[in-house]
């Protein structure tokens, strides 16, 4: 869950700096060229990573045991297999599923919650070139390499989840009992740190005579905290 919120801040902030440059000196066109590139690096992956789900492991195994005719084996069935797997019921699960988690009072305050910080991270890529282009008069390209500090930012948070998964990893094999509430501790840490570092850059960004560098060093601990709750919230959610 670190790894995949923290590509959640890597891409949208590499992706700017990158197609800066590309403005400065080449056409339109390369921003598409380096797409096709990153995507052809994830075909291998794509083909060789192993099915995990357990269900569809189970049903794959009983597949090929029905195919080998093993003496009395020649019916085996996965667990999955007998359940309604028509058609209707898929649609029916997947329509109301979505409707019984919103009237859920902890869910729903938790994607509102979600969905402001998701929101302000996504409106930091409009912010970050208007604080140091339009204000400060750089280019396309230099004007946002201060995204580069969301990367740091994000990995810091990437890092510190890491640390307390180990930690809690420990406790479990202590005999810990562990509850949906434990993964809100990283919450508040990023609770905290998100509107001070909000205010912090905010403040630091509106007055040109402030040196860069301290809006960017706001820029990463706000990405930092925006991480922590991200992935915290998404654990949690699906642990209760």
């Amino acid at each position: 869950m670190a790894l995949f919120s923290c590509m959640t801040f890597i891409g949208p902030a590499l992706g700017p700096v990158i197609s800066g440059f590309l403005q400065l000196t080449e056409d339109w066109r390369w921003s598409f060229y380096v797409l096709l590139w990153l995507a052809a690096g994830t075909i291998p992956f794509m083909l060789t990573i192993p099915e995990t789900l357990p269900s569809q492991v189970l049903l794959n195994k009983a597949k090929r045991i029905r195919r080998a005719k093993i003496p009395g084996y020649e019916n085996v069935i996965a667990p999955v297999e007998a359940t309604d797997r028509s058609l209707k019921n898929i649609f029916s699960v997947a329509l109301t599923r979505p409707w019984k988690i919103l009237f859920d009072p902890i869910s729903f305050a938790c994607a509102i919650y979600l969905s402001v910080v998701y929101m302000l991270l996504y409106m930091l890529f409009s912010i970050y070139p208007f604080v140091f282009q339009t204000m400060r008069g750089w280019n396309s390209g230099v004007g946002q390499l201060p995204l580069i500090g969301t990367v740091v930012g994000a990995c810091f948070g990437g890092a510190y989840v890491f640390y307390v998964s180990a930690q809690d990893k420990k406790k479990i094999l202590a005999g810990h009992v562990r509850r949906p509430e434990d993964r809100l501790i990283v919450a508040m840490v990023g609770g905290i740190l998100f509107p001070l570092s909000m205010f912090g850059f905010a403040w630091s960004g509106n007055y040109n005579e402030v040196h860069w560098i301290v809006p960017t060093i706001f820029g990463v601990i706000l990405a930092s905290s925006i991480l922590l709750v991200f992935v915290a919230y998404l654990n949690y959610i699906t642990d209760s």
